[in-house]
């Protein structure tokens, strides 16, 4: 397992970011914090390879799935944001 982390203040408000990295659940999760409401995020998936699919399973679910190779190689991904004390 991995972590990491790193906090800086802007305007008199104080961030932090944790990541922790899991391979044998392959996992990966990112924690970001602030001394006021006052965080906005934009995320996307993408690839490289030109047989990717990203299909909206819920309001804060994003599903990303994987072929290369014609199919030889395949895989998903999910992105879920979960909120505490906020909205979407």
């Amino acid at each position: 397992m991995l972590c990491a982390a790193t906090s800086y203040s802007v305007n008199g408000i104080d961030y932090k970011r944790e990541y922790l990295i899991s391979q044998p659940n392959q996992a990966m999760t990112i924690n970001l914090t602030a001394s006021q409401r006052t965080i906005s995020i934009r995320a996307s998936l993408s690839s490289p390879h030109k047989n990717f699919t990203v299909k909206k399973i819920m309001t804060i679910q994003l599903l990303f799935s994987l072929k290369v190779k014609n199919g030889a190689l395949r895989g998903e991904s999910y992105l879920q944001i979960k909120t505490n004390g906020g909205k979407f």
